[in-house]
C-alpha cells in the first residue's frame, strides 16, 4: 500500500496497539505494518515495561508474547484484571506464542485474554482480528419481550423434534433463525483444533457440510468457544479510525454478527454464527437473545445424536 493510496486519520482518532515482544526484528515489522495501516503503535520487550506503558498510555489492544521476560502474558493479564482503569478501558489482550498446546490456549482466556496467535502470524489476518476486538463488549437487556420469545421458542423446539436427517434438520434450523434476525448468513461451526474449523450447516448452502475452515480467519470462533461466552459484534462500517482499513482491505468483516457458544454432551463443540447485512448497524437485544436460544437447542439437539453420525462430517469420533 503506497502512502498516497492512505486515507489520513487525525493521531487523537488512531487505535492505540502497545507491541510487548522481547523478539526485536518480529516487533518491529509488525510494528511498521500496523502504522502503515493507521495505528498509533508503541514497543515493548520487558514486562515491567509493559506494565508502565499500559497504565500511562492506555492502549486498546495489547499485542503480547507469551513468554515476554520479567512478567510472562499470563502475570501480565492478571495485572490488567486487577488495574480497574485498564479494567474499564478495555484493554484486549491478544497473546502470541510459538506454540499452541491445549494447556495454554486454554490459561489464556481463562486468564482473559481476547485472542491466543500461533506465530508465524500472517498480517492480513493480524489486521482483521485487531479490527475484530476494536469492539468494545456489550449488554444484552431482554426484558419486555417474553411472549414473542416464548412463541419462536416453541417453532424451533418443534422443528429440532422432527424426525429428519440430521443434515435437514440443522439446515432448516438455521434457516429459521437467520429469517428470525434477519441474518445474511446463519452457520454452524465445528472447532477441530484451535487452528482448524468445519461448517456442519448454513443457511445460504444446503449441502455445504464437512467445509473446511482456518480459524486463523476467525477470531470470534475461537474466541466464543474458548470462553463459552455469546459475543455480539456491532458493524464498525462507520469507525473513522478505521476508515483506512476498510478501503484498503475490503475483505474484513466490518458487519454486525452474534456468535453463540455450541455443546455436545457437556463439552465445547462449537458455535452457532450469525452475519448480519451491511445496513445492520446494532443488533436488537431480543434477537440476540432468541440466537442464544437456539444455540441452546442445537446443543440438545446435537448431544441426541450418536458418535457415528456426526462423525460422517468428520466432527466426532466414536
Amino acid at each position: 500500500m503506497t502512502a498516497a493510496k492512505k486515507v489520513k486519520v487525525r493521531s487523537s482518532e488512531k487505535i492505540r496497539v502497545l507491541i510487548a515482544d522481547n523478539d526485536g526484528l518480529s516487533a518491529r515489522r509488525m510494528f511498521e505494518f500496523l502504522v502503515q495501516n493507521g495505528f498509533e503503535c508503541r514497543l515493548t520487550s520487558t514486562g515491567t515495561e509493559t506494565k508502565k506503558l499500559l497504565t500511562a498510555w492506555r492502549p486498546r489492544i495489547l499485542l503480547i508474547d507469551l513468554l515476554l521476560p520479567e512478567a510472562n502474558a499470563f502475570e501480565i493479564l492478571k495485572f490488567v484484571g486487577g488495574e480497574p482503569s485498564l479494567r474499564e478501558h478495555h484493554v484486549a489482550v491478544m497473546v502470541m506464542s510459538g506454540h499452541n498446546t491445549p494447556q495454554n490456549v486454554h490459561e489464556a482466556y481463562e486468564r482473559g485474554a481476547r485472542d491466543y496467535l500461533v506465530r508465524p502470524i500472517m498480517f492480513k489476518d493480524l489486521l482483521a482480528r485487531i479490527v475484530f476486538h476494536c469492539r468494545k463488549p456489550r449488554e444484552v437487556d431482554g426484558h419486555g419481550h417474553e411472549k414473542d420469545a416464548m412463541h419462536l421458542a416453541n417453532l424451533v423446539a418443534a422443528q429440532a423434534l422432527q424426525s429428519l436427517p440430521l443434515a435437514e434438520n440443522l439446515f432448516t434450523l438455521t434457516k429459521m433463525a437467520a429469517m428470525k434476525v434477519g441474518g445474511l448468513r446463519c452457520s454452524i461451526v465445528q472447532q477441530l483444533t484451535h487452528e482448524k474449523g468445519i461448517v456442519l450447516a448454513s443457511n445460504d448452502k444446503k449441502d455445504i457440510a464437512g467445509l473446511p475452515l482456518d480459524l486463523n480467519k476467525y477470531p470470534e470462533i475461537q474466541l466464543v468457544v474458548n470462553t463459552a461466552k455469546t459475543v455480539v459484534i456491532d458493524n464498525l462500517s462507520e469507525s473513522r479510525a478505521l476508515s483506512s482499513i476498510r478501503a484498503h482491505f475490503k475483505e474484513i468483516d466490518f458487519n454486525s454478527m452474534v456468535v453463540c457458544p455450541l455443546y455436545y454432551r457437556q463439552k465445547p463443540f462449537g458455535v452457532l454464527s450469525t452475519r448480519m447485512p451491511s445496513n445492520c448497524t446494532k443488533i436488537l437485544d431480543p434477537d440476540v437473545i432468541f440466537l442464544e436460544f437456539v444455540a441452546k437447542v442445537l446443543s440438545l439437539y446435537l448431544t441426541s445424536q450418536e458418535p457415528k453420525i456426526l462423525g460422517q462430517y468428520g466432527l466426532v469420533t466414536a
